[in-house]
């Protein structure tokens, strides 16, 4: 199970769902610095604005990230035209998160692909109730969700990020009958985000691997003092648990 953590810039600072940047943590550098010690796999990161507002601004940033970790860095947010795709790809991002790109315009994937490689290109659907929304979540579109997962996978994705907008900064722990259902019906590699708060949760998670639920994303449990999720993490692989025991 990859342990992926998520960094969200807003105004070329950590934005962890609240209007202000996080009080420990308002240097997006300095945090990518600190997850890499602490032993996560990869990185996510969002460009809100870009997602919100179509700008550009972060992304001198995000590169400079790139360009200073070790780990792989995948991309999300505002990522709608080729010509941006290739430039993250030649900065050395490990892969591209395709959202609104992906739902207004499916059949634009199977090019994507082509151009690209499989490899370097996820789809994030992002759910609220039974809707998927895309825009930095602000649209929504019909299209149930599993014609959608059958729609991108015929194009040639082999990575779906499930993102469980209800669950997101909540702190709530997951949804664990919704991923699930999910996971039995996709046939792609999954990556499940929204909610994950503790070790039970991400055991749960690791439960589901036959079904190719193969990595989490954690967002605002980073920064919990209650939980210490990675150091819980980076303890039990210590130990030899390198996909995390199972319940």
């Amino acid at each position: 199970m990859d342990i992926i953590s998520a960094i969200n810039i807003k105004n070329g600072k950590v934005f962890t769902g609240r209007e202000s940047a996080a009080d420990d943590w308002e240097d997006p550098l300095a945090l990518a610095h600190h997850l890499e010690e602490k032993g996560v796999d990869k990185l996510h990161i969002v460009d809100i604005d870009a997602a919100v507002k179509i700008v550009e601004d972060n992304k001198p940033l995000i590169k400079e990230i790139v360009r200073q970790v070790k780990i792989p860095v995948q991309v999300a947010g505002g990522i709608r035209q080729l010509i941006q795709i290739g430039n993250l790809l030649d900065a050395g991002v490990d892969q591209v998160v395709l959202g609104t790109i992906a739902v207004q315009y499916p059949n634009l994937l199977y090019q994507i692909i082509r151009n690209f490689g499989a490899e370097r290109i996820a789809v994030s659907m992002d759910i609220l109730g039974n809707k998927i929304r895309y825009s930095g979540w602000k649209k929504g579109v019909a299209m149930p969700i599993k014609i959608f997962i059958r729609l991108v996978e015929a194009q040639g994705v082999n990575r779906i990020i499930y993102t469980d907008i209800e669950r997101v900064h909540t702190m709530q722990g997951i949804n664990f009958e919704k991923i699930r259902e999910i996971a039995e019906y996709t046939r792609a590699n999954l990556t499940v985000a929204g909610g994950i708060r503790s070790i039970e949760d991400i055991q749960d998670i690791a439960r589901l691997k036959r079904y190719r639920v193969d990595s989490i994303i954690i967002g605002k449990a980073i920064f919990s003092a209650e939980t210490d999720i990675l150091d819980q993490i980076r303890y039990l692989r210590q130990g030899g648990h390198q996909s995390l025991p199972v319940k």
